[in-house]
């Protein structure tokens, strides 16, 4: 699914998709709609940020890899 078709998925059709990447472990899908349904309806304030919203759609922040030093 491309950004551009993420974007005009009915909402309904997002949820569906995420219980399903869900139940297939798919976090990098899971991940992606998370972030578009946390975009769609997280509206500022000061009880839940958009991170947090998104952290309960699913969303799940990526671990960065270890950079090794090398010795010289």
């Amino acid at each position: 699914m491309t950004q551009e078709q993420l974007k005009t998925t009915p909402t309904y059709q997002l949820i569906n998709i995420l219980n399903l990447a869900e139940q297939a472990s798919q976090q990098d899908l899971v991940n992606v709609v998370a972030w578009e349904l946390a975009s769609r309806i997280w509206v500022p304030n000061d009880e839940v940020t958009f991170e947090q919203m998104a952290t309960e759609f699913g969303y799940v922040k990526p671990e960065e890899p270890v950079q090794k030093k090398l010795k010289r």
